[in-house]
């Protein structure tokens, strides 16, 4: 059992002890009469039963990992780890900037095409994400996550003329941000997260003011981001601490499109639920944004893996050439 693993698992229960003795002390007060004390135990008792559910919904994660080689040194997923090829002709390059809760594996079907077509590339891998300690993403920054990408940019620019940007989903969205301080080729962006769902608006809104995000990090730590399938063979954490979701929205500050002289080229999923694109349109026509669009009937969000893969990588070959 690995060291994170381990340590979850203990925590759970060493919390599930403390909520059995929270339900105990509660109803002694209660019986007791002392009600300012059964309230204060109440509390408590919330409280652990959040972090109880939290941390359970962190190690549904440890079940889809048991299938994916790890790096006992490094403590990455050998599937996740950074790659970067160099081909013959240096004048080009492509940076791969992968999604949320996601890692280089997001690229497994168009890395191919890249070797094939002797294009060089580099794809690396975001702080927080495919590494098996789940804990790192409880601390994250947006900036982290943006040095990341800036550091990647300027790694691969030292030895190609021209760099190209490909970003999936928060990937797209580093993608931009990076074109606002760099001159890049080419952005071509899937399914890229330019702004969150108006559903999401509200809760964004919330987790900005410091009081509510600290009691959410007491009382709801940990949050299920999609459905869990144990039988896919795609790297993704399926619940992520709260504190991660923040720091995804809080890239959204540093968005200034009107600093951006790039075309855009757009990969949207036409079953996807998780970005707006009719939203990303509309802020960037806002912008005066040039940008072509090409949409995929039978894809949702992760449009670079789902059942179109090999059009959509297709695609961004012919745009990249």
């Amino acid at each position: 059992m690995k060291n994170s693993e381990a340590k979850i698992k203990k925590e759970i229960i060493i919390l599930e002890i403390l909520f059995v003795i929270t339900v105990g002390l509660l109803f002694l007060s209660i019986s007791l009469q002392r009600y300012w004390i059964g309230g204060s135990i109440l509390i408590m008792s919330l409280l652990l039963l959040g972090n109880i559910r939290g941390r359970k919904n962190l190690s549904l994660n440890f079940i889809l990992f048991k299938k994916f080689a790890l790096d006992e040194t490094t403590g990455q997923f050998e599937v996740a780890k950074p790659e970067m090829i160099f081909s013959k002709n240096r004048k080009h390059g492509v940076l791969l900037l992968h999604g949320f809760s996601a890692s280089p594996q997001e690229f497994r079907y168009l890395i191919p095409l890249l070797k094939e077509n002797e294009i060089t590339f580099y794809v690396p891998r975001l702080t927080g994400f495919g590494i098996h300690d789940l804990t790192k993403l409880e601390t994250i920054k947006a900036v982290q996550w943006l040095r990341d990408a800036l550091n990647a940019f300027d790694l691969l620019s030292r030895d190609v003329d021209e760099v190209s940007i490909v970003g999936h989903s928060m990937g797209g969205l580093l993608a931009v941000l990076i074109a606002q301080q760099r001159k890049v080729k080419k952005l071509i962006l899937s399914a890229p997260y330019l702004v969150e769902n108006k559903n999401h608006s509200f809760k964004k809104k919330l987790l900005k003011m410091p009081t509510v995000l600290f009691l959410m990090s007491l009382f709801m730590p940990i949050v299920r981001k999609s459905t869990f399938d144990q039988n896919s063979d795609r790297f993704v954490y399926h619940a992520v601490p709260i504190n991660s979701i923040k720091a995804l929205w809080d890239l959204h500050s540093f968005l200034n499109l009107a600093s951006t002289k790039n075309e855009f080229f757009l990969l949207a999923g036409k079953l996807d639920n998780t970005t707006n694109m009719q939203l990303n349109e509309e802020i960037l026509n806002k912008n005066k944004i040039s940008y072509s669009k090409y949409e995929f009937q039978k894809s949702g969000h992760n449009i670079l893996e789902d059942v179109e893969h090999s059009e959509v990588a297709k695609k961004v070959i012919q745009i990249l050439l």
